[in-house]
């Protein structure tokens, strides 16, 4: 469901179709192409995302999906059909720190979740 996925850091991992791995930065994803930067090869590779099966970071990502939702976090996967999304909705976070302000409440406890995704299912 995701379009566009734009990243931060390092130590990103991806787990191919065919059970290889690799261990490097996810520089960004577009029209379902991932490129990602690794330390062993002095080209960035560039991955169709139907060949990937699992996905693991530590990078938070701008992720923003077919319905225009979007989301600012990290991304795991939970199995070769899903992944989590470790995150929070910018819009919500506004929403409810305009109505805490409003009503008084303390803005210190950090707002977040998680979403889970289906990964065969993302529109990109």
């Amino acid at each position: 469901m995701a379009s566009t996925i734009t990243a931060y850091s390092q130590t990103d991992s991806l787990i191919l179709s065919n059970n290889d791995v690799i261990v490097g930065e996810i520089k960004s994803m577009d029209k379902g192409v991932l490129i990602i930067e690794t330390d062993y090869s002095d080209s960035d590779f560039k991955i169709s995302w139907s060949g990937v099966r699992g996905i693991a970071s530590k990078t938070k990502f701008l992720i923003t999906l077919s319905t225009g939702k979007r989301y600012n976090g990290r991304i795991n996967s939970v199995d070769s059909l899903h992944a989590m999304i470790d995150t929070y909705d910018p819009q919500e976070l506004l929403n409810i720190s305009l109505r805490k302000k409003k009503e008084n409440e303390n803005l210190e406890k950090p707002l977040g979740g998680k979403v889970q995704v289906d990964l065969h299912k993302w529109s990109i």
